[in-house]
């Protein structure tokens, strides 16, 4: 677990990231289960996102009791989560960019499963169409999937569309090969 001087280290760190105060980080950390929040934020620096799945694996808690965890740094805006199909990503607010990178990350590590390659493929699609509806359906999935994605994916490129936008997706894909 961390320790008091690595708490506030971390609390510093998601302070400047999520551009909360570090009195806001600390006011929704502190309290009954401080150390597992701290280790979920701790692990959420280190990696950029994580699936619940494997935040779950790691601290070794119940899933109702991560859950409960997670709800309350969400709620305080310091973290945030997009699910897709059956995947729930956790991350840092403001690390938008790195979630993304943990996606295509993923995808290149389970390309032959055509679920993970319709992920890419949607954001790919996004940089050429606003139509969140008729994204959705092509890749069945709930609007409200889509257009999270959206705002995670203009918080990372900025405004950047069409060509640009496939550009960033193509480099990220390359840099994250490694």
């Amino acid at each position: 677990m961390a320790t008091a001087s690595s708490s506030e280290e971390i609390i510093e760190r998601v302070s400047s990231i999520c551009n909360k105060s570090p009195s806001e980080v600390r006011a929704a950390v502190e309290g009954v289960g401080m150390s597992i929040r701290i280790r979920i934020l701790e692990l959420l620096l280190e990696h950029g996102a994580l699936r619940f799945n494997s935040l779950h694996r790691e601290l070794g808690v119940f899933k109702g009791t991560l859950k409960w965890h997670l709800e309350k740094l969400e709620r305080a805006g310091i973290i945030a989560s997009f699910k897709f199909r059956n995947s729930r990503y956790i991350y840092i607010r403001g690390l938008e960019f790195r979630l993304i990178k943990k996606l295509v990350k993923d995808y290149r590590r389970r390309r032959r499963r055509s679920r993970s390659s319709d992920l890419v493929n949607l954001l790919r699609d996004m940089c050429f169409s606003d139509d969140v509806e008729d994204l959705a359906r092509r890749y069945g999935v709930e609007v409200s999937a889509v257009e999270s994605l959206q705002r995670i994916v203009v918080s990372a490129f900025g405004n950047a569309r069409g060509d640009d936008c496939f550009v960033l997706l193509q480099l990220m894909a390359i840099f994250t090969s490694s």
